[in-house]
This record gives structure tokens, sequence and C-alpha cells, in this order.
């Protein structure tokens, strides 16, 4: 029996470069990127930390590059 529930799927590619900068995700997964270094980036993820929004290990995460 079919549920009422949408699925969605999302292809991933290997290989492909996942170099996209947004205000949420302003980390990207190529450690050599200058994203890393932004004063910037790292006083967002600092502030996010700050407020509680997110946790020392998901910081570890952001600034990885990571989902959490």
């Amino acid at each position: 029996m079919m549920s009422d529930q949408e699925y969605y799927v999302y292809p991933i590619l290997e290989g492909t470069d996942w170099r996209e900068h947004t205000e949420d995700h302003r980390f990207c997964d190529d450690p050599s990127c200058p994203c890393h270094e932004d004063e910037e980036n790292q006083e967002t993820l600092q502030q996010w930390y700050d407020e509680g929004l997110i946790g020392a290990s998901d910081g570890d995460l952001i600034s990885r590059g990571h989902t959490i």
C-alpha cells in the first residue's frame, strides 16, 4: 500500500566540485578554498555557536563543508 508522503530524489554525482557558497552554506568541502580562512565566515560560525544554534561538533562539520 502506498502512503500519501512525497519523496524526493536528489542525484549525487561522484567527482563533482561542490564549491557552492551561500549565506547559509558559507564553507565548501575543498580544504584549499579561501572560504575556510575568511574571517567573516569564521565570525558567523562563532556567532551561530554563541547563540546556541549549533554545537561544537556541528561547527567543526560546517567548517569542513559537511552537512549536519
